[in-house]
C-alpha cells in the first residue's frame, strides 16, 4: 500500500508541476502579446499621417487602457493558479518527505531546503508589470502627442 501511496503522489507531483509550467508560460504568452500588441499600436499611431480629433484620442487612450486593464486582471489570475498550484505542490513534496532531514540522504541532509516549503511564489512580477505598464504609458503619450501637433 505505501509503494502505490508514492506513485500516486509521484503522478500528482508531476501534473502538479507540468501545470505549474504551463500557467507560467500562459503569463509570459499574455505579457509578449500585449506588450507586442502595444509596440505595434505605437508603431501605428507615429507612422500614420491622420489627424486625430480629440475624441478619437480619448476613444484610443480609453482603448489602450482597456487592453492594459484586460492584461493586468488575466495575469493576476494566473498568478492567483500559479500560488494555489504551488501550495499543492508543497504538500505533495511535504507528503514524499523531501523536506525531511535524513530520509533520503545517509548524511542528514534533506533532499529539498526547508525554506523553499515556505515560499510560495519565488519570483517577482515586477518585470510583468514594467513589460505592460511602459508600453501603455508610450503609447498614451504617442496618442496626446499626435493629437497636440496634428491640431
Amino acid at each position: 500500500m505505501e509503494q502505490e501511496n508514492q506513485e500516486v503522489l509521484l503522478s500528482l507531483l508531476n501534473l502538479r508541476n507540468n501545470n505549474l509550467k504551463n500557467l507560467k508560460d500562459k503569463v509570459y504568452k499574455s505579457t509578449t502579446f500585449t506588450a507586442t500588441l502595444f509596440m505595434i499600436f505605437i508603431g501605428w499611431i507615429v507612422e500614420s499621417k491622420a489627424q486625430y480629433s480629440i475624441m478619437n484620442s480619448v476613444f484610443l487612450t480609453i482603448s489602450v487602457f482597456g487592453i492594459w486593464i484586460s492584461n493586468y486582471i488575466a495575469i493576476r489570475t494566473f498568478r492567483s493558479a500559479i500560488k494555489k498550484n504551488r501550495w499543492v505542490l508543497i504538500r505533495i513534496e511535504q507528503c514524499l518527505s523531501l523536506y525531511e532531514n535524513g530520509f533520503y540522504h545517509s548524511d542528514g541532509k534533506s533532499l529539498y531546503p526547508n525554506h523553499w516549503q515556505n515560499e510560495i511564489i519565488v519570483e517577482k512580477n515586477t518585470i510583468f508589470r514594467l513589460l505592460m505598464i511602459i508600453p501603455a504609458v508610450v503609447a498614451t503619450i504617442c496618442i496626446w502627442i499626435n493629437y497636440f501637433y496634428s491640431n
